[in-house]
Order: C-alpha cells, then structure tokens, then sequence
C-alpha cells in the first residue's frame, strides 16, 4: 500500500507520482487540513447532525491522515490511472475511490484557493492580479501556421502565379482515375 511515510524519504518517486516536491507538498497540508475540517466537521456526521458518538472512534481507514488523503488525491491527479488501479494502491475498493475522489477534489480547490496558487481562468483578471502586483504581466502568445497564411516575400503576382499552377493542375487530371503507386503496380496479379 502506498504511504506518505514511506514515499517522502525518496523525493524523485514523490515527484514522479505527486507532481509536488516535499516542500511544496508541506506547504499544501496545512491549508488542506483547515479546508477539510472546515468542510467536514469534527463533531458532525456527513448529513450534518451532532454526533452521538466522539470523532475517531472507531475502526480507523486507510485514508484517516490529512496527508494520506492530499497523497492519494495528488496521486490520481498526476497519474490518472483507473479508480481500480489507484484502489489496489491504497488498498480502496472501486467504489471508495470513486467516494474519496469526489469528496476530495472540492477540497483540493479550496486549498488551493487558500494558499494562492490557484489558476487564474479569466485572462483579464489574469493581467490585472500581475500589474497589481507590482509584475508586469507575462502573456503567452500561442499559434500555429496557418497553409493559407502568406509566407513572407511573396508578392501579389507570385500568389496569382500559384493558383494558377494549382488550377492548371486540377484541370488536367479531372476525370482521371488515381494512379497506382509505381511500385504497388509489380506486386499486382497480372
């Protein structure tokens, strides 16, 4: 079963799996821990109600420590694997992976939220939070070329030119069938 004790000695394999490095990981729990008690409360049960009974009574689970469960998110986060998969790795059936998946992502948000380090969605907003912030805003501009952009250097005539060639070219094989390929003619029954 997979441990946040026994992964934390081996900082490449925590990466590899988290997508965190320990510190950063470190930095996360706290601002976790506070979203999930907040969330979930000691003292009541998931429908809300007093507790008839103290908290941690009890059989404890497997996912019972703040870091386990930010460990067990993160991991199916980064590696995406099926929720059986990930159950075999924190010895979960199916079905409580799928329970703790769902009951975690809104958390993680939260968490996140809190710490700062949530994504900004909204590209005006994006800008405005690094000029308020004394940065200047970085953008990212993304493209691709484009077979109909034009191509520097070419001149008006130059792109009538190539149309016309492309025209030239159509009318003379309309109504032609395919031509078999030279090499795939030889290997035809004759």
């Amino acid at each position: 079963m997979m441990m946040y004790t026994g992964l934390q000695s081996d900082r490449r394999k925590f990466l590899a799996l988290t997508g965190l490095t320990l510190p950063e990981f470190q930095l996360l729990l706290p601002a976790f821990a506070r979203c999930y008690e907040r969330l979930y409360l000691p003292d009541q049960t998931l429908a809300g109600r007093p507790r008839q009974r103290f908290a941690g009574g009890g059989r404890k689970g497997v996912l019972h420590a703040p870091e386990q469960k930010l460990l067990f998110l993160l991991v199916y986060l980064k590696t995406y694997p099926l929720q059986a998969v990930l159950g075999e790795l924190f010895a979960l059936s199916q079905p409580r992976v799928n329970y703790w998946i769902h009951r975690l992502l809104p958390i993680l948000h939260d968490a996140l939220g809190e710490a700062g380090v949530l994504p900004e969605r909204d590209p005006r907003r994006f800008a405005r939070t690094q000029v308020a912030a004394g940065e200047d805003p970085r953008l990212i501009i993304g493209g691709t070329a484009s077979p109909e952009a034009e191509k520097p250097g070419k001149t008006g005539r130059a792109l009538q030119r190539q149309e016309e060639d492309a025209q030239r070219q159509e009318r003379r094989h309309r109504g032609r069938p395919p031509e078999a390929h030279p090499l795939l003619e030889r290997d035809l029954p004759r």
